[in-house]
C-alpha cells in the first residue's frame, strides 16, 4: 500500500516528500510533479542531476523544481563539443513556444544531455554515453520525447533504451537506411513508430552519390567507418554503382589506424575516384590530411558526403587546401525559404555571432524540436496524456490537411485543429516534411557541393 504524507494530500508543503514510498519514478512525478524520482530507499526525492545532463532551458529548471511541477519536459541529446548549432536549435524551439504561453498555460522546457566522450565526465565511451544518458532521460526523468541524437550509431544505442520507455526519438541527422525499419517495417496509427527523422534516409544521398560518379569513374573505392550511417551508406552506393555497370572496392575501418592503413592502400591501388564515408568531421579532416602527403592523390577526384559539408572540417583540413579543388560531395539541400529565413533571424537573434547556417542540420533540428512541441499538443488533446506514442501519433497527423508553416504565429492554428483532432501539413525550415504513413519517413532534394575558395558552393541539385 503505498502512503503518501499528509501535507502532499492537503496540498501543503512539499518538504515532507521522503514520506511518500514508491516503487517507480513515475509514481512520484505523479504526486509531486517534475523533479522527483523513487529513491534507492524507496522514497520520493528530489533527482542528482547528472552531470552529463546539467545545461537546461529555462535555465534555472533544476535549481528550482518547485516553479516546473506541471512543466512538459522534453529531451535534447547530442554532442555538446561538436553539435552546438543543433542543441541551442533545440533550445530555440522551447523558448518560441514558451513566449507563446506553452500549451494552455503549461511551460516547456528542455534537458540539453551529451554523449561526448570526455574524461571530465566519466570514461564511457560514445555508445556507452548515449545509453546512459538515454537511460537517465527516459528513466529518471520520465521525458516522453528526445530530440536527437545526431549521429546513426547513437540513434541506435538511444533507440533500445528509449522504445521500451514509450519515449519518441526525433533526429534530425542519423541518416541510416537501417535505421527505416527499427521500429518496424510498417506503421500505422495504431501503431506508430517511436523513431522518427527530419533528415531523408541516406538511401537517396547513396544514389545521387552513384550516379554522380559514374560521369566520370568506372572504378571506384569507398573507404567508410564502421557503424550503421557508414556501412549503409557504403552499401547502398556499391549497390547503385555496381547496378550502373561500375567497380567498387571496399575499405573499412573502425579506427584511426586502420583508416591511415586505408588511405595507403588506396593511394596504392589506383582507382579512378575515392569516396570517403564517415559519420564524424574529424576523420574527414583525418582522411584529407594523410591522403595529401601521399603523391596518388594529387590527382584523385574525391568524394564525400553531408558530415563533410561544415566550415569545422575545412579547417581541421587546412593543411590540405590542395586537395580541395579535387573534392566533390553530396548533402541534403541548403534550406530556403520564408520559414527558413524566420528560423535564420530568430537564431541569430539569441545565439549571435552563431549562425544558423553553421550546420548542415540546424533547420533539420529545430523542426524536430517543434515537432515534438506539435507532437505533445496533440497527444494532450487525444491521447488521454501526454505519452511517446501520443506524440508519435501526433506526427502522423503533420503531412496533410491544412497548409501550416512551422512557425510561432501557427501554434495556435495547431492547437486548435489538434483539439479538434484535424490533421496539418507542415513544411519547416528545412523544407517540406511530407512523413509517408507507411514507413514514415520523409523525402528531400540532395545537393552536390565542390569546395571554391574555401568555401562550399552547391553544383547541382536532385529532386526526390
Amino acid at each position: 500500500m503505498r502512503i503518501l504524507s499528509i501535507s502532499l494530500l492537503a496540498g501543503c508543503s512539499l518538504t515532507t516528500y521522503d514520506y511518500a514510498t514508491c516503487a517507480t519514478g513515475a509514481e512520484c512525478r505523479e504526486a509531486f510533479g517534475f523533479g522527483y524520482t523513487c529513491g534507492d530507499a524507496g522514497l520520493c526525492a528530489p533527482i542528482e542531476v547528472e552531470p552529463r545532463c546539467e545545461s537546461a532551458w529555462p535555465v534555472d529548471l533544476f535549481q528550482r523544481i518547485e516553479n516546473y511541477r506541471d512543466a512538459i519536459v522534453l529531451g535534447s541529446l547530442f554532442d555538446h563539443t561538436s553539435d552546438t548549432p543543433e542543441t541551442q536549435a533545440a533550445r530555440l524551439a522551447v523558448m518560441q513556444v514558451n513566449d507563446l504561453s506553452g500549451l494552455d498555460g503549461r511551460t516547456y522546457a528542455i534537458v540539453e544531455c551529451t554523449y561526448e566522450e570526455n574524461n571530465d565526465y566519466d570514461d564511457r565511451d560514445l555508445i556507452e554515453a548515449t545509453s546512459f544518458t538515454t537511460a537517465w532521460l527516459a528513466d529518471t526523468l520520465g521525458v516522453p520525447a528526445i530530440i536527437g541524437p545526431a549521429t546513426s550509431s547513437a540513434a541506435e544505442a538511444a533507440y533500445a533504451i528509449a522504445a521500451p520507455a514509450d519515449t519518441v526519438l526525433l533526429s534530425p541527422s542519423a541518416t541510416s537506411p537501417s535505421l527505416s525499419t527499427i521500429d518496424g517495417l510498417t506503421k500505422t496509427d495504431a501503431e506508430p513508430g517511436l523513431f522518427w527523422r527530419t533528415a531523408p534516409p541516406d538511401s537517396l544521398q547513396g544514389k545521387v552519390v552513384a550516379e554522380d560518379m559514374m560521369k566520370r569513374s568506372s572504378d571506384v573505392a569507398v573507404i567508410y567507418g564502421s557503424g550503421s550511417y557508414g556501412e549503409g551508406l557504403a552499401q547502398v552506393f556499391q549497390t547503385e554503382f555496381e547496378v550502373g555497370g561500375g567497380e567498387v572496392t571496399l575499405y573499412p575501418f573502425g579506427d584511426d589506424t586502420e583508416r591511415d592503413l586505408a588511405v595507403r592502400n588506396v593511394a596504392t591501388a589506383q582507382p579512378d575516384e575515392v569516396l570517403f564515408i564517415s559519420a564524424e568531421g574529424t576523420d574527414v579532416a583525418a582522411f584529407l590530411n594523410a591522403a595529401v602527403v601521399l603523391a596518388p592523390y594529387e590527382l584523385m577526384p574525391i568524394f564525400l558526403t553531408d558530415s563533410a559539408r561544415d566550415d569545422d572540417v575545412l579547417d581541421l583540413a587546412s593543411s590540405a587546401s590542395d586537395l580541395f579543388d579535387q573534392v566533390r560531395g553530396t548533402a541534403p539541400s541548403v534550406p530556403k525559404g520564408t520559414v527558413y529565413d524566420f528560423f535564420s533571424v530568430a537564431y541569430s537573434g539569441a545565439f549571435a555571432p552563431a549562425a544558423a547556417s553553421d550546420s548542415v542540420y540546424t533547420a533539420h533540428t529545430w523542426d524536430a524540436s517543434w515537432l515534438a512541441i506539435y507532437g505533445v499538443a496533440w497527444s494532450a488533446a487525444n491521447e488521454g496524456g501526454i505519452t511517446g506514442t501520443g506524440i508519435a501519433r501526433g506526427l502522423r497527423q503533420v503531412s496533410a490537411g491544412t497548409d501550416v508553416p512551422i512557425d510561432p504565429t501557427s501554434w495556435s492554428q495547431v492547437q486548435a485543429s489538434f483539439d479538434e483532432a484535424s490533421p496539418i501539413d507542415v513544411s519547416g525550415a528545412s523544407g517540406s516534411l511530407d512523413f509517408d504513413p507507411d514507413t514514415e519517413e520523409t523525402t528531400a532534394s540532395i545537393d552536390v557541393w565542390t569546395i571554391v575558395d574555401g568555401s562550399f558552393v552547391t553544383v547541382g541539385t536532385t529532386e526526390p
